[in-house]
């Protein structure tokens, strides 16, 4: 009896290698996404297609009669933020996520640092990798009718401080246009205000949210 037992046994997890092997594919993206799920903290959001296709389409909505604000939540901004890019900066940076906070939006994404002034970080230039993980910190305003901006005060590539110095002229350079100092970005005309806490970005039509 016991030589059976063990042989079922034998049998079982032969058919359950089996069936990890056949579809490990899936079984991996279903990890990924539980990891994803439960190392993201709260009001943190990946740019994707499908979120600025759905921000764009609450912007829409705010232009509507009776329509006071929409909420955008982190993944929204963050394919917003990315839009606003240059396009030859856009290819450069992927991976983008924001994270909200009161007043205030952190980015973080994975940076080819081939076009990067080589003077932006000193002598630590020469020690950039191809890709490296960028971080950057800094308030949302609204500046006026169509435009609002992300004012960057504090940013860093692999852990390396940027110079408060630098990240102007870096913001310049990721919109391609070197006049800029902060990260402008277009909202429609009728967006009065904009507010930003960890729950999402809010914009109003009309009046403060």
């Amino acid at each position: 009896m016991g030589c059976v037992r063990r042989l079922l046994m034998l049998v079982l997890l032969l058919l359950l290698l089996a069936a990890g092997w056949r579809y490990r594919d899936r079984i991996a993206s279903w990890v990924r996404a539980s990891i994803d799920g439960q190392s993201a903290p709260a009001g943190s959001g990946r740019a994707d297609a499908s979120s600025l296709a759905t921000a764009q389409a609450k912007l829409a909505a705010l232009g509507r009669p009776g329509a006071a604000a929409v909420t955008l939540d982190a993944g929204e901004m963050a394919s917003l933020i990315r839009e606003a890019l240059d396009p030859v900066a856009r290819g450069q940076l992927d991976s983008l996520r924001v994270q909200l906070g009161e007043g205030r939006i952190g980015l973080t994404g994975q940076l080819r640092t081939a076009q990067l002034p080589r003077d932006l970080l000193g002598p630590f230039s020469a020690a950039l990798r191809a890709r490296e993980p960028v971080q950057a910190q800094g308030p949302l305003r609204f500046i006026r009718a169509g435009m609002a901006e992300w004012v960057v005060e504090r940013g860093s590539i692999r852990d390396i401080p940027i110079p408060p110095e630098a990240i102007p002229r870096l913001m310049g350079r990721l919109q391609g246009d070197q006049s800029r100092r902060a990260l402008t970005f277009g909202v429609p005309l009728y967006v009065s205000a904009i507010r930003v806490t960890p729950a999402g970005v809010t914009l109003s039509a009309g009046g403060p949210p």
